[in-house]
């Protein structure tokens, strides 16, 4: 790998995730120390010794937690993607649908059937034109 590489291979794997991540955790810490500096509270000592001592045995768990919710909002996002397309396939086909049922009744408003050969001929007469080519939303939606 190049060094040019790294930045996109890093982002890739969630680096920024785990960077704001530290980040956050490592300002709430240090609230908290400030905060409580000086108590006798159990729950205290035993944060600031995981803080101030034993900060290097969470770096795993915590880039694992980041990186965690990083693939979660990747999942997200493409089952969003995923009903997007499902909903406009699912357009696509009921403008087809509807199209397919004005067409039809188009013929069989307009059209002339020949009995002897069952062929239906449609004569563009002004109507038909303005039948099919109106703009206007017939069906009210």
């Amino acid at each position: 790998m190049r060094v040019a590489g790294l930045a996109n291979e890093l982002a890739d794997r969630g680096i920024w995730w785990q960077v704001g991540g530290f980040t956050v955790i490592g300002c709430a810490s240090m609230a908290v120390l400030a905060e409580f500096a000086g108590s006798d509270s159990r729950a205290f000592l035993y944060f600031e010794i995981a803080a101030t001592k034993l900060y290097w045995s969470f770096v795993l768990p915590l880039a694992g937690l980041f990186d965690g919710v990083r693939k979660m909002f990747e999942k997200a996002s493409e089952l969003r993607a995923r009903t997007r397309e499902r909903g406009i396939a699912e357009g696509i086909l009921r403008g087809r649908r509807n199209e397919r049922r004005r067409m039809r009744q188009a013929l069989e408003r307009f059209g002339v059937r020949d009995d002897a050969s069952g062929v239906v001929t449609l004569n563009f007469t002004p109507e038909v034109l303005e039948f099919l080519f109106d703009e206007s939303d017939e069906s009210g939606e």
